[in-house]
Formats: C-alpha cells, sequence, structure tokens
C-alpha cells in the first residue's frame, strides 16, 4: 500500500459479510457505499473494512481495502455472523495500531449491535460514527432495548431521513442530541453524459423503466397494473425492469398477461448510464413498509434529466414538487400512476422541462460531495475532529 502522508487516515467498516455479492453487486446500499466512500478519499487515506472485495470501479487513489474474510459466513443468519465478529474487531485493533486514524465510519448493521461497545472500546477515543438507513426497533419494539444501548456507543448518528430520525427519538429521546440528517445522494459525474431527447411524440417505442432490486413490497407489482392500463391507450409502451430478486419470478408470472413487459436482469452500476439514455421514463414504486426510506435510486433517476414519476412518500415529497419538476403518484394507487404516466406523454416538452429542473436542483444541492462536507462541517464543530 502507497499512502499519501500529508492526508490522514480514516477507517470505514462495513460489518454485514457477502456485502457486495449477496444482491449480485446491485442496489442503494452499495451506490451508499461508493458515494461516500470516494468522496472521503478527497480528504483522506480511507481504510475500507470489509468481508470481500468490492466491484472494481471502487478502487481509486487514497482508498485500501483490507478483507476480514468469512468463509462460512451466511449473511442471512444473523446468528451465524456472530462467529466472524470478533475477526472483525481484532482487524480493526490491527488497523488503528498501524495508522492515526482520525474517525471511524460504520454502516449499521442489526447483526452487529451487540459488538458496538467492544468496537468503541477498540477505537478508545477515536470518533464513532454510524450511518442509519434502518433499524430493528422500526418493525420490532423487541429490539429497541439492545439498539438503544448499542447507538448510545456512537459519537454521532447519521440518519438518512427525518422518519428514520423520528423513530430513533421514539427509542430513545437522549439520541437525539447525537445524531444529524444525512439523506442520500448521488454521484453526479456517473449522469453527466445521458442522452436526453423530448420528441415523445415522434417516437415508436416509449420506453419505461424500473432499475433496482426487484423485491416484495416496494411496490412493482403496482407498476405492472398500471402500465396494462396505459398501454391500452398508448401501444407505443414498453416497461423494462433493470434488477433481480426474490421477487422476480412473481412478476415475470404477472407480466404474462400483457405485452411488452421485459425483464433484463442485472446490470453493472458502471454500465447504468446506457441504461439510462435508453429509458423515456424512470418509475419508483414503495409501499407503506418502506416509506421511510431515502431512496438512492430516486437522485439517481432525477439526476438523468429524464421525467421522473415517483410514489409520494415524506421524502419524495422534499424532493419532488409535484407537476413542476416531476410526478407524484398515491402510494398503491395504479390508476393514478398509468395517469402520471400519459400524462408525460401528453406533454412532452413540459415533462423534459421540469426534468431538467430536477437534475439542476439534484446538481446543486445532492451530491455525495456535498453530504461528506456536511458531515466532516459537524465533526469540526462537535470538537471530534480537528
Amino acid at each position: 500500500m502507497s499512502f499519501q502522508e500529508q492526508k490522514p487516515h480514516v477507517l470505514y467498516i462495513l460489518p454485514v459479510p457477502r456485502f457486495f455479492s449477496y444482491y449480485n453487486g446491485i442496489g442503494g446500499h452499495i451506490t451508499h457505499a461508493y458515494g461516500i466512500i470516494k468522496s472521503l478519499s478527497k480528504y483522506y487515506n480511507v481504510h475500507v473494512l470489509v468481508e470481500e472485495l468490492p466491484p472494481d470501479y471502487f478502487k481509486g487513489e487514497n482508498i485500501f481495502f483490507h478483507i476480514c474474510p468469512n468463509k462460512k459466513s451466511n449473511s442471512r443468519n444473523i446468528l451465524a455472523r456472530q462467529v466472524w465478529f470478533p475477526k472483525l474487531i481484532k482487524k480493526i485493533k490491527n488497523i488503528i495500531s498501524k495508522h492515526k486514524i482520525q474517525f471511524c465510519y460504520m454502516r449499521y448493521s442489526v447483526g452487529f449491535s451487540p459488538w458496538i461497545g467492544k468496537c468503541k472500546k477498540t477505537l478508545n477515543d477515536i470518533p464513532l460514527v454510524i450511518e442509519l438507513n434502518s433499524f430493528a426497533s422500526q418493525k420490532n419494539k423487541l429490539f429497541s432495548f439492545i439498539e438503544s444501548r448499542a447507538f448510545k456507543y456512537s459519537d454521532l448518528i447519521l440518519p438518512v431521513s427525518e422518519l428514520v430520525n423520528n423513530d430513533l427519538y421514539n427509542i430513545n429521546p437522549i439520541l437525539s442530541k447525537k445524531t444529524i440528517i444525512l439523506p442520500n445522494g448521488v454521484s453526479i459525474d456517473k449522469f453527466d453524459n445521458i442522452s436526453n431527447r423530448s420528441d415523445l411524440n415522434e417516437k415508436c417505442e416509449i420506453n419505461i423503466g424500473f432499475a433496482g432490486q426487484l423485491k416484495s413490497n416496494y411496490g412493482l407489482e403496482y407498476l405492472i397494473e398500471a402500465f396494462k392500463i396505459a398501454k391500452r391507450k398508448d401501444n407505443r409502451l414498453k416497461l423494462h425492469f433493470y434488477g433481480d430478486g426474490s421477487y422476480k419470478k412473481e412478476l415475470q408470472e404477472m407480466a404474462q398477461q400483457v405485452n411488452d413487459i421485459i425483464f433484463h436482469g442485472v446490470v453493472p452500476y458502471e454500465k447504468m448510464e446506457e441504461v439510462y439514455s435508453f429509458l423515456d421514463i424512470l418509475i419508483y414504486t414503495t409501499d407503506y413498509w418502506h416509506k421511510f426510506q431515502s431512496p438512492i435510486k430516486l437522485y439517481e433517476y432525477l439526476a438523468t434529466g429524464k421525467p421522473v414519476i415517483a410514489a409520494q412518500t415524506p421524502h419524495t415529497n422534499k424532493l419532488i414538487d409535484n407537476e413542476k419538476n416531476g410526478y407524484l403518484f398515491d402510494i398503491g394507487d395504479y390508476e393514478m400512476l398509468a395517469d402520471k404516466i400519459l400524462k408525460v406523454l401528453s406533454e412532452p416538452q413540459e415533462a423534459m422541462k421540469k426534468a431538467s429542473k430536477a437534475k439542476k436542483e439534484i446538481k446543486e444541492n445532492h451530491s455525495w460531495e456535498s453530504r461528506v462536507e456536511t458531515l466532516l462541517n459537524e465533526l469540526k464543530e462537535r470538537r471530534l475532529i480537528e
């Protein structure tokens, strides 16, 4: 390893076995890790502690991977991970003994919650920052005591949305003193060269797309139902799913009832620019189980400059001003979603103006670089780093 000695060091921990490979290298969790690591590397030598090597596009200047293998791991089994975690703690101790770590950034995993105290003890006076996308107590209050105790060991907690922050407050109000909301973001440079066309009325095919994990409770069945309705009124429509997941088979069975629904499988992140250039309209769906999320795919959709139609949640309401920079529909209302698709087709030039406005807002306010700057400023204000 060759470090830039003028740069300080930071430790980034992913305490999840098969973090990259479990979903075939796709998903917002991977995009989030990439955005934070890449942005931190502008200021630090970033030491990434993980169970397996990431995709090649993670590699870069000032980024160094420390692998803590766990050949017998089963990422679905929280209990099985407990055998691996002592090895992870030992690896942390080894890294901080060799490098002067300014702070430690860790993605929260419920399986690792009993070990966060041990982790902090190992770090000693090195500040511990916990990124919080979701936690078990949101759905099962039986975890409240364990998680509340675990979060106390952190120096700073980063809920990705206001809803997650509120849920955290509900299990322990004292934790609000060490939290700031740090929403997801987007790697702006990945979307600079996407082709955009406003002449939808002149096209023989209109390609609608969803990109991400194909899982239940994501509202994807509503997208298929909406497509059926819209397809009857405009036969040019085609629906494309990019991704894989446990719900794919069920979706394919639903899709047999209508023509022009195509499943493309997994597309590597570095190839998504081509996908977004091909698509004309991008759809974000969800359901009530996941309305607390800060969806990375929505940030990426808006960064493409393509018309975006999204399920209405507290977070999508903050990113999309309905009918001004995008289009919103009520969760589960596939008829309303169909109407929004047809509305985009009825006003193609206006839809592209709205999309351009959204892209400008994302570029100016929601890059991963700006998120990391916010984090570093907060750490300095709290005197956790110099």
